[in-house]
């Protein structure tokens, strides 16, 4: 077991790994670390950019939802994954010089984090869903966005691949495992900030 790891629990065995390789004492703003999601004996990979901004993402949407301020919009009805395949789908069918006429994707507020891993993508949201609960959701991205499909061996057409989506993992949170999760979020952030400001002093 890695002695610098740092684990948001949801109980013994679902839980979300931050995989330092050095103590928190050393990391500063730009250290790459995973984030990892371990659940139903499975391991992926939720982000793989700079710890300190995702975990600065992870903080701001915790203390959001426990102020109740992620309420998914009553228009959405659907699950928040999906909605997401659709609307990139979609966008990815639209020349790129006219992007901008697509319309902003309503549920972005509630977007996470994002990683690309063995030919699979995942994205990660929280938000209080309509009776005003905390969820924690991962949900698949479809992996060709975008890319030539003559280059990707592997590849699979949207309209196939879509009939088969369902989300990886929703869990929803008590008011207690939420803030919980943000008094470490907090401490990651401040002792990574205050990291700084001592490299700064020598």
């Amino acid at each position: 077991m890695n002695s610098n790891e740092i684990i948001f629990s949801l109980n013994f065995q679902e839980k979300i790994i931050v995989s330092l390789k050095d103590p928190l004492t050393l990391v500063g703003w730009n250290d790459n670390e995973p984030i990892l999601l371990l659940y139903n004996n499975n391991t992926i990979t939720l982000a793989n950019s700079p710890i300190y901004f995702n975990i600065k993402d992870f903080q701001n949407l915790l203390k959001k939802a426990l102020n109740n301020e992620l309420l998914l919009d009553k228009t959405i009805i659907l699950d928040i994954g999906f909605i997401f395949n659709e609307y990139y789908y979609k966008a990815s069918q639209i020349p790129t010089g006219n992007l901008q006429k697509q319309n902003p994707l309503l549920i972005e507020k509630y977007h996470l984090w994002e990683a690309h891993e063995n030919k699979a993508s995942y994205v990660t949201w929280i938000y209080n869903n309509h009776d005003e609960n905390i969820i924690f959701e991962v949900t698949p991205s479809y992996p060709y966005f975008y890319c030539d499909k003559k280059k990707e061996p592997s590849y699979i057409s949207y309209e196939k691949w879509i009939t088969t989506y369902k989300p990886y993992f929703i869990a929803e949170l008590s008011h207690a495992t939420a803030q919980q999760w943000l008094d470490q979020a907090e401490y990651i952030v401040k002792t990574v900030d205050d990291n700084i400001i001592r490299w700064k002093k020598k």
